[in-house]
């Protein structure tokens, strides 16, 4: 929403590069069902003492009303700069080559184990393709949704997004580790940057930086992307370790670890200390 409102004040300006920084999610948007109804409301403020010739800042608020509220409440705030110029691929670094040592990942595995904390993504918000992962890092394809608003096509469709969050987990845990034990919620990003040149290209792939396949020239960076647990974990989650207290002493003996040198029973006595008054 905040993106394609600056765009809107750039009006007919040719656009390089668009950024949303310091974003801070206050309270999540959620619909009863299919028909229920969310109000929203956007403010964009244009900050004139860093507005030039060459770029646009803006500060928004976006606040919602959802079924069960009777009254507004800040659900995202941020900055939104718009860097004007002719429209090029290297507006944003070069994707670096895919790291090595990545095992490929099951997506039908990875989408059932976040079935299993309550994600239930469908349709176009179950859009990861292939995932190659190691320990804190992966690598794969998703699909890039088009959307058209009024006959004009929006900029990024909210799915794309989403599902370059997705990775984010499939970096973070992997199918059967049991590292995820509940939903995972955005509280904060800072920085999207978001090329308009390049999603009039072909389909992207990536994780939490979505670039061209072919040319490896980026459309979306994400940087600072922060989670929190939608709800504390319990003695219940924990993971059953199979461990088992041993005695033994700090030090250990070579000698005193063989049975033949060990204290007999007659070896054994009780030392009485006497003291005179």
């Amino acid at each position: 929403m905040a993106i394609e409102a600056a765009l809107h004040q750039a009006e007919n300006q040719e656009i390089q590069l668009v950024e949303v920084l310091n974003l801070v999610i206050d309270k999540a948007v959620m619909f009863e069902d299919e028909n229920s109804l969310v109000k929203f409301h956007l403010s964009l403020i244009a900050n004139s003492d860093e507005c030039t010739n060459n770029s646009l800042t803006f500060k928004f608020t976006i606040n919602s009303c959802l079924v069960r509220e009777t009254s507004m409440s800040s659900s995202a705030a941020g900055t939104v700069v718009v860097t004007l110029g002719p429209g090029s691929s290297d507006a944003l670094p070069r994707s670096p080559a895919e790291p090595p040592h990545m095992n490929k990942v099951s997506t039908d595995r990875f989408y059932h184990m976040l079935d299993g904390v309550g994600y239930g993504y469908t349709k176009e918000f179950r859009g990861v393709s292939s995932i190659r992962r190691s320990d804190s890092k992966d690598c794969g394809i998703i699909k890039f949704q088009r959307l058209e608003d009024n006959h004009r096509e929006l900029a990024m469709h909210p799915a794309t997004l989403d599902v370059a969050f997705q990775t984010f987990i499939s970096a973070y845990t992997a199918p059967g580790d049991r590292r995820l034990r509940s939903l995972l919620v955005p509280k904060g990003i800072g920085r999207v940057a978001l090329n308009p040149h390049e999603f009039k290209r072909s389909r992207p792939a990536g994780d939490i930086e979505v670039f061209d396949p072919e040319t490896r020239a980026p459309l979306i960076h994400l940087e600072g992307l922060s989670f929190k647990p939608f709800s504390s974990p319990t003695a219940a989650d924990d993971h059953q370790m199979f461990s088992k207290w041993t005695w033994s002493q700090m030090y250990p003996d070579v000698m005193l670890d063989d049975e033949r040198y060990h204290a007999s029973d007659k070896d054994q006595f009780t030392i009485t200390i006497r003291s005179k008054a």
